[in-house]
């Protein structure tokens, strides 16, 4: 009965097919419904208002259209309510905020038609793809794909051809638009570019500013399953004054990277470079970061108290090779440091690099070599356990009068990885620029890994860690886990102190000041810093007050930092040249669409999603919700004649505001328009504090720019000699990207969070798959879809669990369930 009713429902939705199947249709509501599960967002999330915000503003243009009273609803929903629905012929939403893995198993079990290509619905940007075909080097003037004398990348064509059938949508209609052009729909629904707000709608289309934005959101065979809107990355956030005070200490006094004298590179307050040394958005002051003081005060008495002169870094062994994970094991900490932390030479090497500190740029590249970053990390665990302190006990930890073992900070962390799954994808990237794949064994297979549902339910698919590039990078990221586990050994429970935090979020501990570095969501960087706080001296004239507490930080106090990878010569020897990749993951769900049989409310989806994908809203959308604009225009002024090009726009200038009742982040300007602008509120004692329309200012605008030079193909790296630089620093030093996804993206439920989590997760807590011979439910990993054909018990409930493979040491895990061909009754 069950396959009876995938087969009716997926052939009444299917506008291919010339079979007639009656099938109850389930009745829509009158209003457009875009359903967020609470699993994507909150209704009390910045992200779920933001989506309520547009919908209201639209509303009132199809209000003053005239043409139809039917309106853009946003609603909530349980986690997994879709596929409730699908199950139970209950109506599906018309929008929905999603990930493209998701979208892929909704497919499966409606149809290709019913599940919208995105490309179809949205008014592309014509001339942009005109400039994609150019750089693919395809003679227009061909019917084919034929390629000019210059013709361009693999890639490039690839680009290409995925959208050249959707350059005109605005006036030549499809399957998904009823065979109507994105123009005419407007003008069925009264929308002109006379109605306030509805301007955008013709003035402009959809460009995304880097192809990733949409590439993450497309299968293989090249459908869009989700629309870009806002982006989070994942990315680090690195604490300066801590890093100050880590190398101070750990070199006995010798380094201070706060010193303008011993670092006037790094320290160059004339032209700062907006990584260590940033400008005040309030007073204009530039602000080279303070020493901190989370190990006590930098006095000789206390640098004595901390000294870690005679250590050694710990000598870690990987148990799948028997070899050291950390390339400089049993070498000398404090000796590392100076090395890779002094001051930059003025002149080059004879083999054409220079060495030392030149600018916040080469601190980011030791925090993406997992090598160092763990050594740092190391030196923050011995200066703690010089001081007596206990990372571990949390009845040790109630303060510094309760145990001479505990310390003052109570929970304390040194690095925190917030998402497992983005730091494996990442440290991935950074390393070697390959593609984890976790997919079918069947090379043909173009779905994401619940494509088994509708084709074939009684059986389980694969699931393997390819050898090629999975193995190397899954035991890239697992390496950085075992290491940490030594020096601080991991309990898997929040209560665990002063090494890797693995559960839960870091921004709190990076937030107090003691974290050294986090690894997540840039989403999330507005709670991982406070605003700044100023005293008022004159008509406009503010002074920066110091916080209340000494160990908190503000966004000027951190910097952006890629997910550290292994860098290897191929004979495992060190990568002399210290440029390294700075990449950062995309992530975020986008806007995905079921095809409606209502016509009206086809239309009213396909214009409010162009409305929401303009630059104006996709601003003001990410402003709210934390998020980077997808949107080209959110940070170019379109160009007014047609040979000109696109200029960068300038971000704004500071304001004061005195209106209490003033609602932040209601701009009119473009996203990258709202950068460096500060708004003074008077607090209730007196003092002012800086809001920023978007949060974290400084970080998340450090890491935009990335993006932006990236695009332009202008290198943030000093430009160095590359006649004596190995194959391996040539390839770091010609990758400019900042940003890589995962097709589809690795952050759906399916793989995010039911694979890649739990694998580490397994690892981490045992540390040795070998040992774990009698596998359960509990220690092995295991991916469980739960399918429900209604509500009623009576239905068997489907548990399907996917096959996973330990690249180390090739035991294969697959639970008792997949063994009985998936079904439980």
């Amino acid at each position: 009965m069950k396959k009876i009713l995938a087969v009716l429902w997926t052939l009444s939705v299917g506008t291919t097919t010339t079979i007639s199947v009656v099938a109850c249709t389930p009745i829509e509501p009158k209003n457009v419904i875009v359903e967020i599960e609470n699993n994507v967002a909150k209704p009390t999330s910045d992200i779920f208002k933001a989506w309520v915000a547009a919908s209201q503003s639209f509303n009132e243009i199809l209000a003053k259209g005239g043409k139809t009273n039917v309106k853009v609803e946003v609603v909530e929903a349980p986690q997994g309510d879709i596929k409730k629905k699908m199950y139970s012929n209950e109506a599906l939403p018309n929008i929905f905020v999603s990930y493209a893995d998701d979208v892929t198993f909704y497919e499966t079990q409606l149809g290709n038609e019913r599940v919208v290509d995105m490309r179809k619905i949205l008014n592309w940007d014509g001339k942009w793809i005109d400039e994609l075909q150019k750089k693919a080097g395809i003679d227009s003037s061909t019917t084919n794909t034929q390629k000019t004398a210059a013709s361009g990348s693999s890639l490039d064509i690839k680009q290409y051809e995925q959208l050249k059938e959707y350059r005109n949508n605005a006036t030549q209609g499809n399957s998904a638009t009823y065979g109507k052009g994105i123009n005419d729909i407007y003008v069925d629904l009264g929308i002109t570019p006379e109605i306030v707000g509805a301007e955008t709608l013709f003035s402009e289309q959809y460009r995304p500013l880097t192809y990733s934005f949409i590439s993450e959101g497309m299968g293989r065979d090249g459908k869009m399953y989700v629309a870009p809107t806002g982006k989070s990355l994942n990315y680090g956030m690195a604490n300066k004054r801590l890093i100050a005070e880590i190398v101070y200490k750990a070199t006995d006094g010798e380094l201070d990277l706060t010193s303008p004298v011993q670092y006037p590179l790094l320290n160059n307050t004339e032209n700062p470079d907006e990584l260590w040394v940033t400008n005040d958005l309030v007073t204009g002051e530039a602000l080279i970061p303070k020493m901190g003081e989370v190990f006590g005060p930098n006095t000789e008495e206390q640098l004595a108290a901390t000294s870690i002169a005679n250590e050694l870094v710990p000598n870690v062994i990987d148990q799948s090779t028997q070899k050291s994970i950390n390339l400089y094991s049993n070498q000398n900490i404090k000796e590392l440091i100076k090395k890779w932390f002094a001051p930059a030479k003025s002149i080059r090497n004879d083999d054409g690099r220079v060495e030392g500190i030149t600018s916040g740029q080469s601190i980011q590249n030791i925090f993406a070599d997992a090598d160092k970053t763990l050594v740092l990390l190391t030196a923050y665990q011995n200066i703690g356990a010089k001081l007596g302190w206990n990372f571990f006990n949390s009845d040790k930890n109630q303060g510094a009068n309760e145990s001479t073992l505990a310390n003052p900070h109570g929970q304390m962390f040194s690095y925190s990885i917030d998402d497992a799954a983005g730091y494996f994808y990442g440290s991935d990237r950074n390393t070697n620029g390959n593609i984890l794949e976790l997919q079918s064994e069947d090379p043909n297979d173009k779905k994401t890994l619940v494509s088994w549902s509708a084709e074939n339910p009684d059986e389980a698919l694969d699931l393997h860690i390819n050898d090629q590039t999975g193995k190397d990078s899954v035991s890239n990221g697992l390496n950085f886990f075992e290491y940490m586990n030594a020096v601080a050994k991991y309990n898997g429970k929040d209560e665990h102190y002063g090494g890797l935090k693995n559960k839960g979020y870091g921004s709190d501990y990076l937030q107090k000041g003691t974290m050294l570095a986090t690894s997540g969501s840039s989403a999330g960087a507005k709670y991982a810093v406070k605003n700044r706080e100023y005293q008022k001296i004159s008509e406009n004239n503010y002074k920066i007050k110091s916080l209340s507490d000494a160990y908190q930080i503000v966004a000027d106090d951190v910097m952006p930092i890629a997910s550290p990878g292994f860098y290897r010569e191929p004979d495992g020897t060190e990568v002399k040249d210290q440029t390294r990749r700075q990449f950062g993951l995309q992530q975020g769900p986008g806007a995905a669409m079921f095809k409606s049989y209502d016509q009206t409310k086809q239309n009213i989806s396909i214009a409010f999603l162009n409305y929401f994908t303009s630059s104006r809203n996709l601003s003001e959308f990410s402003r709210k919700a934390g998020y980077i604009s997808s949107a080209y225009y959110s940070y170019y002024e379109k160009a007014v004649n047609e040979s000109d090009q696109p200029k960068l726009l300038t971000p704004g200038t500071a304001k004061i505001s005195y209106d209490k009742d003033k609602v932040l982040g209601d701009s009119d300007g473009q996203y990258y328009q709202n950068f460096e602008v500060a708004i003074l509120s008077q607090t209730k004692n007196g003092d002012y504090v800086a809001k920023t329309p978007i949060n974290a200012d400084k970080y998340i605008k450090q890491i935009v720019d990335g993006i932006i030079q990236a695009e332009t193909n202008e290198s943030a790296n000093e430009i160095l000699e590359e006649a004596n630089l190995t194959q391996l620093e040539k390839d770091i030093r010609g990758d400019q990207g900042i940003l890589y996804s995962q097709i589809p993206s690795p952050y759906g439920n399916g793989i995010r969070f039911n694979v890649i989590r739990d694998f580490v997760n397994t690892w981490y807590n045992t540390q040795v798959f070998a040992e774990q011979e009698n596998r359960n439910k509990e220690n092995s990993m295991t991916w469980e879809a739960f399918m429900f054909w209604g509500t009623n018990s009576k239905y068997n409930k489907f548990k399907t669990t996917a096959r996973a493979v330990n690249p180390r040491t090739k035991i294969i895990y697959e639970s008792e369930i997949r063994k009985n061909k998936g079904v439980q009754k």
